[in-house]
C-alpha cells in the first residue's frame, strides 16, 4: 500500500494494519517530514516525482484530501502548475496493473480558494474526469476504471451521503468542504 500526502493523516496505523494483515508492507509520502507510526515506511517525497523502482508496484494507493492542495502554495509548497497532472500520472504508474485508487477530493463547482494553510481547491467532474483520462495517444479507457463513487455532503456539521447533481455548485466553505467525492478507481 502507498498513501500520498500522508502528513498529519489520522489512519495510518489502520493502513499498516490492514497492509500487515495479507503480508504487505505500507509505505507514505509527503513534501513534509512527521512521525509515522508502527509498520509504516516514510519518505519524503514529491508525488510528481516518486522513484523509478516503484513502478507498478502498489496494489492499494490512498489519496486522501491531498490532490486538492498539490500545485498550490498550501502547507509550505510553493505553485506548481500542471502538477495535479503530473502526480496522477505517477499514482498510476506506481500502481500496479489491477491495483486500486482510494481518492477524496472536495467537490462542486472548480476553483480555488484559501484555507488556513494556503491554497484548496474544488474539484468539478469534468476536471477530475480530465485528470484521469488516458493520454490521446492510448484507447480512452486504457488508464483507470471508475468503480464506486459516492458523494457527501456537509449538512449541520455532518457529511451525510448524497449525489453529484445535488454537489455540483458546492464549494470549499471557511474550514471544510461543503461536498466530498470519494472514488475507487482501478488501474487498466
Amino acid at each position: 500500500m502507498l498513501d500520498v500526502g500522508a502528513a498529519d493523516a489520522t489512519y495510518l496505523s489502520d493502513l499498516a494494519k490492514r497492509a500487515g494483515m495479507v503480508g504487505g508492507l505500507a509505505y507514505a509520502i509527503d513534501t513534509r517530514m512527521f512521525d509515522a507510526p508502527p509498520g509504516i515506511i516514510f519518505e519524503v517525497c514529491n508525488a510528481a516525482a516518486m522513484p523509478a523502482e516503484w513502478s507498478g508496484t502498489f496494489d492499494c494507493v490512498t489519496c486522501v484530501s491531498t490532490l486538492d492542495h498539490i500545485g498550490l502554495a498550501a502547507y509550505g509548497n510553493a505553485p506548481n502548475p500542471g502538477a495535479c497532472l503530473r502526480v496522477t500520472n505517477e499514482i498510476w504508474r506506481v500502481t500496479a496493473p489491477g491495483g486500486r485508487l482510494l481518492l477524496t477530493v472536495p467537490f462542486g463547482a472548480d476553483r480555488v480558494t484559501k484555507f488556513p494553510a494556503g491554497m484548496q481547491r474544488v474539484f468539478g467532474g469534468a476536471a477530475l474526469a480530465w485528470l484521469f483520462q488516458a493520454p490521446l495517444d492510448e484507447p480512452r479507457d486504457s488508464r483507470w476504471k471508475w468503480l464506486n463513487v459516492q458523494v457527501f455532503r456537509l449538512i449541520d456539521e455532518v457529511y451525510v451521503a448524497s449525489n453529484l447533481l445535488a454537489c455540483w455548485e458546492c464549494q470549499y466553505l471557511e474550514d471544510r468542504a461543503e461536498a466530498v467525492l470519494c472514488a475507487e478507481l482501478q488501474r487498466c
